[in-house]
């Protein structure tokens, strides 16, 4: 289970978190972190309510459920297309980050970076299905895996005035406060547990343990 685990994580760590998150943390500061508190209550939720639910079914599709919970599949069938194009457009932007980044540091022109990053995931997934993508990320998990000084870090942080941790205003024009932070996370933790890739690695394990 400590592949899909991984594979799982990994799914969400998206080049929207790498370029982004540091970006709106060095403006904004570090009260970013609150949003993993709701990440985190999303995941344990999840737990109890998700994994009951969709485990003893063996799906490997969201939209199985669909049919299965409605009967209909005109529902399904409308599931299907929206989540097709939500996922393209995910991907998109996913892939359109890091070929800029490459481009600026290379380069490498932006149309070719897109054409072969998307080529190559596509060829390793149509050849390995699930199995192949679960240890591409678990890979990815551990060339992104860097050794720094924490010391280092939080020192910058202090120069640069980003070590602000809370913040409880309610007002909801303040960009990061801990409502907004929490809050947000929380639902969009929960929308992650009912997405198509966490059910496919939840239906990817072999018992109800494995999947929690």
């Amino acid at each position: 289970f400590l592949p899909v685990a991984i594979s799982l994580m990994v799914t969400f760590e998206s080049s929207i978190m790498m370029l982004g998150l540091p970006a709106e943390i060095y403006v904004y500061g570090a009260q970013w972190w609150i949003s993993t508190i709701g990440y985190l209550c999303a995941k344990v939720l999840s737990m109890f309510i998700m994994v009951p639910l969709i485990h003893p079914l063996k799906i490997t599709s969201a939209y199985e459920y669909l049919l299965l919970r409605f009967n209909s599949t005109g529902v399904r069938l409308l599931g299907t297309v929206l989540g097709m194009l939500s996922y393209t457009w995910y991907m998109g932007i996913v892939l359109f980050g890091p070929a800029i980044a490459l481009e600026a540091v290379t380069g490498f022109p932006l149309w070719g970076s897109i054409f072969i990053v998307a080529f190559v995931a596509v060829i390793y997934t149509t050849i390995g299905g699930l199995k192949a993508v679960v240890w591409t990320d678990v890979f990815q998990a551990l060339g992104t895996m860097d050794v720094g000084s924490p010391s280092k870090v939080w020192e910058i942080a202090s120069k640069g005035g980003r070590v602000n941790f809370f913040n409880f205003d309610p007002d909801p024009r303040v960009r990061h406060t801990f409502w907004n932070l929490f809050f947000g996370s929380l639902m969009r933790g929960l929308a992650f547990c009912f997405s198509q890739a966490t059910i496919q690695r939840i239906g990817a394990t072999n018992s109800r343990r494995e999947a929690t």
